[in-house]
C-alpha cells in the first residue's frame, strides 16, 4: 500500500510528457541500466512497435515493457521480439478497455442515486404532511395515541423508503423454529461483527508466518503447482518449469491482476509476495473463498485472510493451463486446420449443439460464436482465441483441471 501511494504521489508531482521515438529507446535503455542490465533487450522493430502502441506515454511504455519481458522470459528469448511486444500490447490494452468499460457502466449510477434520494425525501415529506393534517382534523384522539406515534410512522416510512431497495437486497434467512428474524440493533450488529472477526482470526493463519524468515523457495511453489495438476516438478534439472509443463501438454501463463482475476481464471497459481523489507516470497494458492485462501509456502499449507494476502501481493501470478493438442499460438480469424475444428467442437459442446457439422476454417460464422462466448464470460470480445479464452472453454466444456473455487486435490503436505 505504501509503495502504491508513493507511486501516486510521484505521478501527481511530475507529469511526464509523451516521448519521441528516439527518446523511447533512450528511456528504455536508461531503465534497464538502472536495473543493472547492460544488454539492449528491446531492439529495432520492437522499439518501433513500443512507440506505436504507447504513443510515447511513459506509463504505457512501462506497463507494456513489463508484460513483454514476462512474455520473453516464458518463451526463453534473449531479447524481446516484435511478436512478443504485439502480444503484450494486446493484453494491456484489452485489460484497460475492460476497466474503462466498467467505469462507464458505473457512471449512470450516480444520477440515479441522486434522483432516488430526492424522491425519498419528497415522499417522506408528503407522508409526514398528510399525517399531520389528518391529526389536526381529528377532534377525538386519545392521549396515548398522541404520545406514541413513532412506532407506526417509522414503520410506514421504512416501508416506503426501502421499497426500491428491497428488490436489490436478498431476503433475510429465517430460522425453522423461530420465524422471521427481527431487525438487529446497532449494538447487536457491532457485536456480531466482532464475533465474525474473532472467528475469522481463529480459523486463519497469520501472514507473518509466511513473510518471516528467509525468502520462500520458488521450486517448492512450482512443486505444489504441478502437484495440483497431478504432475511432478523436477527441481534438479536445468529444464525450466514452463518447459516441464509443456511435456504434460500444459502451458505457462504469466499475468498481472487482482484477487478477482484469480477467481475468473479459476486455476491454482504461484503468487509473488513482497514484504516490507523488499524480499520476495513465492506461494502457491490452491483454493479461495470469500474471505480466505489456502496457500502453500515451502510445502506448508496456510489458511490466510485475503485482506492480509492482498497487502503484500502486487498482482503478479503464474498459472498452468491445458493446451489443446497442436496448439502453438492464438487462433485468429482466417485460420484453418485442426485447431479450428477443436474450437468448433468445444463451442458446440458448451452450447449443446448436436449437429455433426465440422468447421475447419475460422470464418465469420465461427467468429460470431467466439465473440458471443467471450462477451458472456466477461472477456475481451476480439475473436482472438488465446490462453485466457481457452481456459474458459476448457472449464465450461468439462475439461479436467484443478479449480481454485471448488475443493482442491489432496495436497503434498498439510500443516500441523
Amino acid at each position: 500500500t505504501e509503495m502504491r501511494q508513493l507511486a501516486q504521489r510521484i505521478t501527481a508531482r511530475f507529469h511526464l510528457q509523451p516521448l519521441t521515438k528516439y527518446e523511447v529507446k533512450a528511456y528504455i535503455g536508461h531503465r534497464l541500466a538502472v536495473a543493472g542490465q547492460n544488454i539492449q533487450l528491446f531492439q529495432g522493430n520492437s522499439i518501433k512497435l513500443l512507440f506505436k502502441f504507447s504513443k510515447g506515454i511513459p506509463r504505457l511504455i512501462n506497463i507494456i515493457c513489463d508484460r513483454a519481458l514476462l512474455g520473453a522470459y516464458v518463451e526463453e528469448q534473449y531479447s524481446v521480439s516484435p511478436a512478443t511486444v504485439k502480444k503484450a500490447a494486446a493484453e494491456v490494452f484489452g485489460e484497460l478497455k475492460n476497466v474503462e468499460r466498467q467505469q462507464r457502466n458505473k457512471q449512470w449510477l450516480y444520477p440515479v442515486a441522486i434522483l432516488a434520494s430526492l424522491a425519498l425525501v419528497v415522499t417522506a415529506t408528503l407522508i409526514y404532511s398528510s399525517k399531520a393534517e389528518k391529526k389536526n382534523d381529528e377532534n377525538r384522539v386519545s392521549t396515548s395515541s398522541i404520545q406514541h406515534p413513532d412506532a407506526t410512522s417509522a414503520s410506514d416510512t421504512n416501508d416506503i423508503a426501502t421499497s426500491d431497495e428491497i428488490k436489490k437486497m436478498p431476503e433475510p434467512e429465517q430460522s425453522a423454529d423461530t420465524g422471521p428474524r427481527a431487525t438487529p440493533s446497532i449494538t447487536e450488529t457491532r457485536n456480531s461483527d466482532r464475533i465474525s472477526e474473532a472467528s475469522a482470526d481463529t480459523d486463519s493463519d497469520s501472514i507473518d508466518n509466511i513473510l518471516d524468515g528467509d525468502s520462500n523457495d520458488l521450486a517448492s511453489a512450482y512443486e505444489q503447482l504441478f502437484h495440483a495438476w497431478g504432475q511432478h516438478y523436477n527441481e534438479k534439472t536445468s529444464t525450466t518449469a514452463c518447459r516441464q509443463a509443456a511435456s504434460y501438454s500444459l502451458g505457462c501463463l504469466h499475468k498481472l491482476g487482482n484477487l478477482n482475476s484469480l477467481r475468473v481464471h479459476d486455476r491454482p497459481a504461484v503468487l509473488t509476495l513482497i514484504d516490507k523489507k523488499g524480499k520476495s516470497h513465492h506461494v502457491t494458492i490452491t483454493s479461495i473463498s470469500d474471505d480466505t485462501a489456502t496457500v502453500f509456502s515451502n510445502n506448508i499449507a496456510y489458511n490466510v485472510r485475503l485482506h492480509d494476502l492482498d497487502k503484500y501481493w502486487y498482482g503478479q501470478f503464474i498459472l498452468l493451463w491445458h493446451k489443446p493438442k497442436g496448439y502453438s499460438s492464438a487462433i485468429t480469424p482466417g485460420d484453418d486446420g485442426d485447431m479450428v475444428s477443436w474450437l468448433s467442437h468445444q463451442l458446440a459442446k458448451i452450447n449443446n449443439d448436436t449437429s455433426d457439422a465440422i468447421i475447419t476454417r475460422y470464418d465469420d460464422y465461427l467468429i460470431d460464436k467466439v465473440i458471443a462466448f467471450q462477451t458472456g464470460q466477461g472477456l475481451t470480445a476480439d475473436g482472438i482465441v488465446g490462453p485466457v479464452t481457452i481456459i474458459h472453454l476448457n472449464t465450461l466444456s468439462g475439461q479436467q483441471a484443478p479449480s481454485l473455487i471448488s475443493p482442491p486435490m489432496p495436497l503434498l503436505t498439510e500443516k500441523g
